[in-house]
């Protein structure tokens, strides 16, 4: 699967250059020979656009077919609104960050919207460090990325309308998300293990977390997610309650878990069924080869088959997920590989803002959480191990008292 990942063949350049042509003699003259130099294929504006094309399809096109977008900031840049446009395109791509498309260097002191002044940057205002700074921007566009990467890896598709938009009773495979993230999915109902009547809504970390800060406790949880039109004063459904954390060692995969609940702040606004499917029947273990679904925020439903169990790869995860990290997060990106093992692999199930779909087999019994993939396999955390450790029970017809 590393290979797979980082193949060349699935992109046609390695960087696009969003710049304001207030800066081209620099990026023009200094960057775009360095980063060529080092071996990076580069698609910039004044020689790879398509003449007669409109520019923001040019745009469209150069963001989807690079691998990375470097952001070259500057005052004129955050006053232009044609890379203002392009940033935008490659948020949608990649709205927590975690593909690492977006890569800032900040030329002159500016202040750049706010998605974008949340990332590292590699700083070259003082012209005397630019070769150092230079030197590890290239380091980590060349770098091999990790094994899978979470559920935004592939390439979006347009949301499925029903999930995306305020839904009360809200169900599993609607949006969800942390008032200071993205969109992810709602997974499924849970409840306490010795008080049945306290509710919470299961998903993956980065559906309720912050992916950028430290998360605490009491957090706001939207319906839908901010993405998706959600905000604090209409869609307040939960508030976060506890989350799973992750270890950065090898000895750490067998118990690493991406899971997050919120505790449910009235019955009446959610309930236990998945979309289109209806309601949980209970739990099961994965068997390869078996068929299975999910109900995503994007996707809708989806059916595949589960390829392998017991699968052992490295996913990138937020610092601040990360329990006891040595390292500094001061490296452009903020996530970091880390291992996590016994992992359910299926085929290609989970687009962008799928992550915290639950996998059910054809009984609708829950097998998995779903939480990275790749443009090949979707990869689930099997569901007993997250209830588990989140000291959960899953909310089935045989649990549940309608109000």
């Amino acid at each position: 699967m590393r290979g797979d990942m980082t193949d060349q063949a699935a992109f046609e350049y390695d960087v696009f250059l969003s710049y304001s042509h207030a800066d081209g003699d620099w990026v023009k003259t200094e960057l775009l020979p360095a980063l060529e130099a080092a071996g990076l294929k580069i698609n910039i504006d004044f020689r790879d656009f398509e003449i007669g094309t409109p520019s923001s399809v040019n745009m469209e096109r150069a963001i989807d077919h690079s691998r990375h977008t470097l952001l070259v900031l500057t005052p004129k840049w955050v006053t232009s609104e044609w890379t203002g446009f392009e940033s935008l395109l490659v948020g949608t791509i990649d709205p927590a960050g975690r593909r690492r498309k977006l890569f800032p260097l900040m030329l002159e002191k500016c202040e750049p919207p706010r998605r974008i002044a949340m990332l590292t940057y590699a700083d070259f205002t003082d012209p005397s460090r630019r070769g150092k700074e230079l030197s590890r921007l290239v380091e980590q566009l060349k770098s091999t990325a990790p094994a899978s990467a979470p559920a935004e890896e592939t390439a979006p598709v347009s949301p499925s309308p029903t999930h995306t938009i305020r839904q009360r009773p809200a169900r599993g495979g609607d949006s969800i998300g942390s008032d200071s993230g993205g969109a992810a999915t709602l997974g499924c109902l849970v409840c306490e293990r010795d008080d049945s009547s306290v509710l919470y809504v299961l998903s993956d970390f980065t559906g309720l977390c912050d992916l950028n800060g430290q998360s605490r406790r009491g957090d706001p949880i939207l319906q839908p997610g901010r993405p998706d039109g959600g905000n604090r004063a209409q869609d307040l459904i939960a508030t976060l309650d506890r989350w799973a954390s992750v270890r950065d060692d090898s000895d750490a995969a067998s118990s690493n878990l991406s899971a997050a609940i919120a505790r449910v702040r009235r019955k009446e606004d959610v309930s236990p069924e998945l979309r289109i499917r209806g309601m949980l029947t209970g739990i099961a273990s994965a068997v390869e080869g078996a068929e299975v679904w999910i109900v995503g925020r994007t996707s809708g439903e989806t059916k595949g088959k589960v390829l392998r169990t017991g699968v052992f790869d490295e996913i990138p995860c937020s610092y601040y997920q990360i329990e006891g990290s040595t390292r500094s997060s001061g490296d452009g990106t903020g996530f970091f590989p880390v291992p996590f093992g016994e992992l359910i692999e299926c085929t290609h199930m989970l687009e962008p803002g799928d992550s915290g779909a639950i996998l059910v087999d054809a009984d609708n019994r829950a097998l998995g959480l779903g939480f990275a993939g790749s443009k090949e396999v979707g990869l689930f955390l099997p569901i007993q191990k997250v209830l588990d450790a989140l000291k959960v029970d899953l909310v089935t017809a045989s649990n549940w008292t309608p109000s």
